[in-house]
């Protein structure tokens, strides 16, 4: 059991939303209520971390992604952006929208964002009922928002997404109570 952070007289976690197990038995833990996103082990020390007392102030993150390359996807939701930080706390690159027929368009509270090995990127954009693949620098490959045939056709606040190979995703559809795996057909 992990429930306080060695840090000072040591930190509470507050709202953990997403923890993810990493090489070497260490956690990534995103605490919304921390306005934190720390890599820590099971006594609770802090090896890395991004919030406002590492330079990278977040709001409200609810995922975190370590990358192949050492660097960390977040998505920090109150602040309605992803962001990329790297090893030494770091801001990299922050995407706070994303092209599509030619005009730009806002991410509104995304509480998943997930990279795949292919470099695409799932984003939960939940304030805009949607999911989103997009790159990296932010060109929409996919968007789902509604699921024809169903007797419940839009997305309802999804909170959570994982593309399945290259053409399935996996939908946590909160607000409508289900979860859907869907497959891309045709183009």
């Amino acid at each position: 059991t992990l429930s306080h952070l060695q840090r000072g007289e040591g930190l509470p976690l507050d709202d953990p939303h997403d923890v993810r197990a990493l090489p070497g038995g260490h956690l990534l833990i995103a605490d919304s209520g921390q306005d934190l996103v720390v890599e820590t082990d099971w006594e609770g020390h802090i090896h890395w971390s991004a919030g406002e007392s590492d330079g990278v102030p977040l709001h409200d993150p609810h995922s975190a992604q370590r990358l192949a390359d050492g660097s960390y996807l977040i998505a920090d939701t109150g602040s309605r952006r992803l962001l990329w930080v790297d090893r030494s706390g770091r801001e990299i690159q922050a995407l706070e929208s994303f092209r599509a027929d030619g005009t730009l368009r806002r991410l509104d509270r995304p509480r998943y964002a997930e990279m795949a090995e292919d470099g695409r990127i799932v984003v939960v954009d939940s304030g805009n009922n949607r999911v989103l693949v997009v790159t990296a620098t932010g060109e929409l490959l996919s968007e789902l928002s509604h699921v024809p045939g169903s007797p419940l056709p839009h997305l309802a606040q999804p909170r959570w997404a994982q593309l399945v190979g290259p053409s399935e995703l996996l939908v946590s559809d909160h607000s409508n109570h289900r979860i859907l795996h869907l497959a891309r057909s045709g183009s």
